[in-house]
């Protein structure tokens, strides 16, 4: 009897003690909440899980078109049916309008509540019923987090549900940032998602069935940053993973979360090198560094009042012969070089506003949208606004 105890007590031990590889264990789904006020009307249960399979389908074809193969991502449901959460609130409406997540968390149930939310690995689609903006005049807010845990939230309003808006939101989720580029579900109106958001969400375990946690990526080393003529400025910096390094990226928090550029990495310790136009850096920003493993697991990591290198300026002039470039030198003959004048010192690059530095991300009707956001401990928000 003694010995079969000690036998449950090691598998017990080993349970808790084994590197997390395990389906059952980790869900990895994403739950939707419609949350009513009082005011509000009942849940569209039929449109959310339609426009939620229409989300599905839409990230499916584009991971597809990639050469992800065709998979996306999951919904929680019992015996193949979708499940949407209905939580009453206390009040109307229009309590919920500004802070939106924190007015309704404390009417939420532990699962949803802030205080559970970074023990589990699940992103939550919250749909508040009576308003058509949330968080004081923006069509949606999504974030995500990162590290051991990994997941996030969306906050949509119930009266102006779209799947642009769901699929844009849901991005956020996944750890996809806005870029610059028009047409694209993470830029200016509704399109594509690129490749390099694709090649991001293909390791994430919402996008797979198999999810190793062993460990999470690693910043080892910040090596420099250099001018490269000038136009570009090159950011490196060493990341390590015993899985296996896949892709880093860097975000500009002024303006939205704009992502700056990005770079494929393998082995377990590779450099990232990510070339930046110096037109779209300002003395004093905030640059936030990710990197994710071929796992999915990935980390952050901010520099804020970043101070870039100065333009390396070329003295090989250029001059056109015949249509021919010909480099010239102090070596022309019967001629005498002259000094060089001193170059004027060069003007403070334009602080750009939110609206000007990313004039709209998922269209709604024919409005024009500008983008906001706000930082917050470990979550990145990113904001949809109309101007």
């Amino acid at each position: 009897m003694k010995y079969i105890k000690n036998i449950c007590f090691i598998i017990i031990l080993a349970w808790f003690l084994l590197p997390v590889d395990s389906n059952s264990a980790d869900r990895f789904e994403v739950q939707v909440i419609y949350f009513k006020p009082t005011d509000a009307s009942p849940a569209p249960i039929e449109k959310i899980k339609s426009l939620m399979r229409d989300t599905q389908e839409y990230y499916a074809e584009q991971m597809e078109i990639n050469g992800h193969g065709n998979k996306t991502f999951k919904v929680e449901s019992v015996n193949n049916e979708m499940v949407i959460h209905e939580i009453p609130g206390r009040h109307k409406a229009q309590h919920y309008y500004a802070n939106t997540y924190e007015a309704m968390n404390p009417e939420l149930p532990h699962a949803f509540a802030n205080a559970n939310r970074f023990a589990r690995d699940e992103i939550y689609v919250f749909i508040v019923g009576g308003l058509d903006l949330v968080y004081g005049g923006v069509l949606g807010v999504g974030w995500d987090y990162s590290g051991w845990r990994a997941g996030g939230a969306a906050i949509l309003p119930g009266d102006r549900l779209n799947m642009p808006i769901i699929a844009h939101e849901i991005g956020h989720a996944f750890g996809l940032f806005h870029n610059d580029v028009e047409n694209t579900m993470m830029g200016l109106h509704h399109g594509p998602i690129l490749d390099y958001e694709t090649k991001w969400i293909s390791k994430s375990h919402y996008f797979n069935d198999r999810h190793i946690r062993t460990d999470i990526p690693q910043f080892l080393v910040d090596l420099d940053t250099q001018s490269v003529g000038a136009e570009i400025v090159k950011f490196r910096f060493v990341a390590q993973s015993n899985s296996g390094l896949h892709q880093s990226k860097i975000i500009r928090v002024r303006g939205g979360y704009i992502v700056l550029g990005t770079d494929d990495l393998a082995g377990k310790n590779d450099i990232a090198e990510i070339e930046v136009l110096r037109r779209k850096l300002v003395k004093g920003d905030t640059l936030s560094y990710r990197i994710i493993d071929i796992h999915g697991n990935y980390v952050y990591k901010d520099y804020a009042n970043i101070d870039f290198p100065k333009r390396v300026r070329d003295d090989n002039k250029i001059k056109t012969k015949d249509k021919n470039p010909v480099l010239e030198t102090d070596e022309d003959e019967d001629e005498i070089p002259e000094p060089e004048p001193e170059p004027e010192p060069e003007p403070e690059p334009e602080i750009k506003t939110d609206a000007e530095a990313c004039p709209g991300c998922v269209p709604d009707g024919n409005e024009d949208l500008a983008v906001s956001y706000r930082n917050k401990l470990t979550i990145s928000w990113a904001k949809l606004k109309i101007r």
